[in-house]
């Protein structure tokens, strides 16, 4: 134990490629250049928007305050942004000028293990983040001086500000080690932050639309994770959340999901510098589960603060509201999918199924992986809901079945898709295109289908679409299940077909039957 202990010190206090990486960061004339344009844009925001309160003076007290107010709002709605274009930034170039310099295979060949050094890397350009946070502090405490704020407020605020950068910070040192390109980082960082950012702003605005009108009609808790979401911290100021009898701020929730997110990107990122099987990559399957639980808490917590009407009242099946938490585990399981077949064993389609590379990092295991995140986000939401009456006990099982079976279905392209790359990025992003373009064209195809024809059949072949998540009766329900349970068979089938005439032309003879069963 005192040598773990001693081990985390060295490796987070004093670490000698943040030293060095956040040296060379202060010493180039680039960085001034950047602080004072960052600078300069929140000065001219900040006048502006003060200009115009000082426009408004005559008017009346109330309205005074709540301009000053807007003030407040908008400089940190902008900060908000330029955070997010500037992590990213710094994320990159930590990863990308070790490939650009050819330096990151002393790296490998070096006793450092790859955490010191991703670590490393990630301190310095977080260091950077806060330095540029606090620079930006006497704008935003004009707001204070002027009655538009509080300072528990900007504090905290400035807690979720740097929560944010960590994060997005976090996402692009994978995604960087995958693409070795500043553009393609960003640019996937982008679009990270497009489709979990819509996911999660849309979730939470309709929990707090439920808990502040309409069903909750009014209450004093939102969910502990909102204040996560870009952009919609300021309606999270202030509120905690009862554990047990002892209200616990949001934002130390928040801290904790920050740090498991930031945990499991960087064993990511290690992962990917290292080969199949190593400590970063079983980590990573681990402290995967660990985040999804706490995914799990966030979800419980959310339905349990909402009062809910019961399963009498109700019209139809449950279906989108047990699988909508579902949709950022599809999107992992995604990339979990995919293999390439000239890269190392990692990434090679060994098997169809072993219970033992579940934690591994093989394509044998994503099966189990993949099912195992599915259930638990699943069968969480499904019993917290039945917990409230919401649903049926026969809904318990029926409505996660639909997630099971559509996960299974992503999993079964990847295995048909992978085969035919020898990279596993080609083989990702085919897997993205072809499970997105059957959500989006199925639905788009009915859309065109309403021209001209029976409305009654119309909306019933909306309800059948296997690809989205709603049914308005169980009979339906299965029928979906049954659909996608066939797509997944045929993927899995043609796919090992593919599979075993790769290794037949690629390897020598193909493996026998019984490996993959």
């Amino acid at each position: 134990m005192h040598g773990w202990l001693k081990e985390q010190v060295r490796i987070y206090r004093g670490n000698a490629a943040s030293i060095k990486e956040y040296r060379i960061q202060l010493r180039s004339t680039k960085t001034i250049w950047y602080w004072g344009i960052y600078l300069s844009i929140l000065v001219i925001v900040a006048m502006a928007n003060y200009g115009s309160i000082v426009s408004s003076a005559s008017n009346s007290p109330s309205s005074l305050q709540s301009s000053l107010q807007t003030y407040y709002q908008i400089v940190v709605g902008f900060l908000q942004g330029m955070i997010l274009l500037i992590a990213p930034m710094l994320g990159a170039s930590a990863i990308v000028s070790e490939y650009d310099l050819r330096s990151i295979e002393l790296v490998f060949s070096s006793p450092a293990s790859t955490k010191y050094f991703l670590v490393g890397k990630y301190l310095a350009a977080l260091r950077q983040l806060a330095l540029l946070l606090f620079l930006s502090l006497p704008i935003t405490a004009v707001g204070v001086t002027l009655g538009g704020a509080t300072w528990q407020q900007v504090i905290e605020q400035y807690l979720y500000l740097m929560m944010h950068g960590a994060i997005v910070l976090a996402v692009a040192m994978p995604i960087a080690i995958n693409t070795q390109s500043m553009v393609r980082t960003i640019s996937g960082v982008v679009a990270v932050l497009i489709l979990g950012g819509f996911f999660a702003a849309v979730a939470s605005a309709s929990s707090m639309a439920m808990m502040f009108g309409g069903m909750a009609g009014s209450t004093t808790s939102i969910p502990p994770l909102v204040g996560l979401v870009p952009f919609l911290t300021p309606f999270t100021l202030g509120y905690s959340t009862l554990v047990g009898l002892v209200p616990v701020p949001n934002w130390i929730f928040a801290g904790i999901a920050t740090l498991a997110i930031v945990k499991v990107l960087l064993l990511g990122a290690g992962s990917a510098l290292t080969k199949v099987g190593s400590r970063e990559t079983r980590s990573l399957r681990v402290h995967g589960l660990i985040l999804v639980a706490l995914y799990c808490f966030s979800i419980y917590s959310t339905i349990k603060s909402i009062p809910w009407p019961p399963a009498s009242q109700r019209q139809g099946i449950a279906m989108m509201v047990v699988n909508m938490p579902l949709i950022p585990i599809f999107f992992i399981l995604m990339f979990l999918a995919a293999s390439g077949r000239a890269e190392d064993r990692k990434f090679l389609a060994d098997k169809l199924f072993n219970w033992k590379e579940i934690l591994g990092g093989r394509p044998s295991g994503s099966l189990g992986y993949g099912m195992i995140l599915i259930a638990m986000v699943a069968f969480t939401n499904a019993l917290t809901l039945y917990s409230v009456s919401f649903i049926r006990k026969l809904e318990i099982l029926m409505l996660p079945a639909w997630g099971l079976a559509f996960g299974l279905m992503i999993l079964g392209i990847g295995w048909w898709v992978s085969p035919g790359f020898d990279q596993v990025v080609g083989s990702r992003r085919t897997v993205v295109a072809a499970v997105m373009g059957l959500v989006i064209l199925s639905h788009v195809g009915l859309m065109f289908l309403d021209i001209g024809m029976n409305q009654v059949v119309t909306e019933f072949l909306v309800l059948a679409n296997p690809f989205l998540p709603w049914a308005d009766s169980l009979i339906l329900l299965v029928m979906k299940i049954t659909i996608l349970l066939i797509i997944a068979g045929l993927a899995y089938y043609f796919g090992e077909k593919k599979r075993r005439l790769m290794f037949n032309k690629y390897y020598g003879q193909p493996k026998p039957i019984e490996a993959t069963t």
